[in-house]
């Protein structure tokens, strides 16, 4: 019995040290060594690039490594996975991300997942890979408390000289962690402060990222150049201090430098015209690279997107522009335009007013049919000329009265005129006249229309219809010799009847 104990023992011994190795081969350990922050600043604020260094301990070399990124509050930009093909026992491995954390809390709880596919071990004839996949998952705490970084911008791109103007500072906190303390020390050249001390001191608490801060100013230029200088001290949210300076330069003008008109200002409501759009440049200074919008709603205006370059001191520009006007729409329009253009020094301003356009409601006669009854007349006959008209304007027409000019051998039967007072929009109306042709011939007719519209301006137009007229006397031989014909066929007819009542008379008495 202890032989075969023995013997058992002897033959299993191997695949016992075979096991106790492929459980060392098992054992894997990683680490994190460090991590650190590279902010990004051509990316735009808040991309950070996270660079993370990981330590494997371990027996075998791993190989087909996917190592991620995982947080809840952290998006990732790009790929979240950074992939490795051999990971040594003992090696260091650097990998980063980059990540959006414009809006994120300073402790930030992230994962690193390691996944493997491969093992790889070493053996007295060479390598054993093994196809073992394994997953690690490694929890850490990130700390970031960001960055600051304060833009300061104006709404007004330009002031009036001599004159009180509002002028809107805005604030913004475009980093990614918030200020404190903040003291705005602004000192202003080139104008007055009303109703404030100078230079004007502005405190306030805190500017959290992505925040704004508004400062309103009342200024009174004196000077054609504003220089604003604003004066910044604050707390980081790390308890450092910071400091920034920013200068803001703004044009003063004495009026409104720049005025546009339509030439012709006026347009019939449902009608196109090519009109011109001058542009006044009436300050001292040239308009540089202008760009022109026209913002226009219903009507529509082509090109509505123009570039105009430049526009030298007190002189102007002409612009050619289509517009069509809708056939509902007959009120002062104020169409609204923006120029953008920039200043000697470089500044850019952008300018918005208006340019009135008057659609004027017009009315329009038009000659729908002219009929003529009997449609083949002939000498002698009473002939109609009927004539339908119709408003295809949009307001109504006054005083409208149409006339006939007829012909010498043409004879009229009653008044060659007719006053018809108002006729609505859309409304048609059919006149007849009468007349007689003394000959025949081709005549020709002149139909006169003459009317006012609602602003009393007198419209008048002129018509011709060509008239043919035929011979009556081909038609009435015609007629007599028809009737001959029948008078003829009665004659005969009757003779025939007669002879017959003499035969039948005549062969009666025989008989008897």
């Amino acid at each position: 019995m202890k032989k075969i104990f023995i013997l058992l023992f002897i033959l299993f011994l191997p695949l016992l040290f075979n096991s106790t190795s492929l459980v060392k081969s098992d054992i894997d350990f990683f680490t994190i060594i460090s991590t650190s922050w590279t902010r990004i600043p051509s990316r735009g604020p808040g991309l950070t690039k996270l660079t993370v260094r990981i330590a494997y301990y371990g027996n075998d070399t791993l190989s087909n490594i996917d190592i991620q990124f995982y947080s809840k509050n952290i998006s990732v930009i790009g790929d979240d996975i950074v992939k490795i093909g051999i990971w040594q026992p003992g090696e260091i491995v650097t990998v980063e991300y980059v990540l959006n954390i414009s809006k994120v809390p300073l402790n930030i709880d992230a994962w690193i997942i390691i996944r493997y596919y491969y093992k790889i071990s070493r053996k007295p004839y060479g390598y054993d890979v093994k196809n073992v996949s394994g997953v690690k998952k490694l929890s850490i705490t990130l700390k970031y408390y960001g960055s600051s970084s304060i833009t300061i911008e104006n709404i007004q791109s330009y002031l009036y000289y001599n004159r009180q103007n509002n002028l809107t500072l805005l604030l913004i906190n475009n980093g990614s962690s918030s200020i404190y303390d903040i003291y705005a020390k602004i000192s202003i050249d080139g104008a007055s402060i009303m109703g404030g001390k100078y230079p004007l001191n502005i405190y306030f608490k805190s500017l959290s990222p992505g925040e704004t801060f508004l400062i309103n100013l009342t200024l009174l230029p004196f000077s054609n150049i504003v220089k604003i200088s604003i004066h910044l001290d604050y707390i980081n949210i790390d308890g450092g201090r910071g400091a920034e300076e920013r200068i803001i330069t703004i044009p003063a003008y004495n009026v409104k430098h720049i005025k546009a008109v339509f030439n012709p200002n006026i347009i019939k409501a449902g009608k196109s015209r090519s009109v011109e759009f001058i542009i006044y440049n009436t300050a001292d200074i040239d308009v540089n690279n202008a760009m022109l919008i026209l913002k226009s709603g219903q009507i529509i205006i082509s090109p509505s997107f123009i570039s105009i370059k430049n526009i030298p001191a007190n002189s102007y520009r002409k612009i050619r522009l289509n517009i069509t006007v809708p056939a509902t729409l007959t009120t002062t329009q104020y169409i609204q335009y923006e120029l953008t253009y920039q200043t000697e020094s470089g500044t850019t301003i952008t300018y918005t007013d208006t340019a009135t356009l008057y659609i004027i409601s017009s009315p329009e006669i038009t000659v729908t049919s002219i009929e003529v009854v009997p449609s083949n007349p002939k000498e002698n006959d009473n002939i109609i000329l009927s004539i339908s008209l119709l408003n295809s304007g949009t307001s109504s027409v006054k005083n409208l009265n149409v006339s006939i000019n007829l012909p010498e051998k043409l004879i009229p039967l009653r008044k060659t005129y007719l006053f018809m007072g108002q006729l609505q929009p859309q409304s048609p109306i059919s006149i007849p006249f009468s007349f007689t042709a003394s000959q025949k011939g081709i005549y020709i007719v002149t139909i006169n229309i003459t009317y006012t519209d609602v602003y009393g301006f007198s419209h008048k137009f002129s018509k011709k219809y060509m008239i043919s007229v035929g011979e009556k006397l081909i038609e009435n031989k015609v007629e007599i010799s028809y009737n001959n014909y029948i008078q003829k066929l009665i004659f005969i007819i009757s003779g025939l009847i007669i002879v017959i009542i003499f035969l039948f008379l005549f062969i009666w008495r025989r008989k008897k």
